[in-house]
């Protein structure tokens, strides 16, 4: 996950072709709009997270898709996982790990997945990244692939 102010710098559109700017510009101009928007902060504060009370997707997608969000929890990267990717060329990982929150009723914890990036072979072997972070957390929300 990133801090506000390394979350603000990916908020930049990168270069596109000329012809594929021209179609994307009115998506690109609504998505930047999107992300410079305040973060809604999600953390739970019944024990469950706001869009838990419903099971409609493609409402969940309308209203939560890639918008900014602040949680506040246990980033536990000691039980991360590696998801072996290879990106621009470059072997490496994305980095999955929980997010805790909360605990529930019988005091199990709760939270969610955090895809903290992709970082390369090279980063991982040569960098300690794996600071314990506690929130706030800043980041987009999305519904992950099953």
């Amino acid at each position: 996950m990133l801090s506000k102010q390394e979350y603000g710098n990916h908020i930049e559109p990168q270069r596109r072709s000329k012809r594929k700017k021209d179609g994307n510009t009115n998506k690109l101009s609504c998505r930047i709009k999107e992300l410079e928007r305040e973060a809604i902060d999600i953390t739970p504060t019944d024990g469950k997270f706001i869009w838990s009370k419903t099971n409609d997707l493609e409402n969940f997608e309308k209203n939560w898709q890639l918008k900014p969000v602040v949680i506040n929890g246990h980033l536990a990267t000691n039980e991360e996982v590696r998801v072996n990717k290879i990106r621009d060329n470059e072997r490496g990982y994305d980095i999955i790990a929980p997010l805790y929150t909360h605990l529930n009723d019988m005091g199990e914890p709760c939270g969610i997945l955090v895809n903290r990036g992709f970082l390369t072979n090279a980063f991982i072997s040569n960098t300690n990244y794996t600071n314990i972070r506690q929130g706030p957390i800043y980041g987009l929300l999305y519904k992950g692939e099953t």
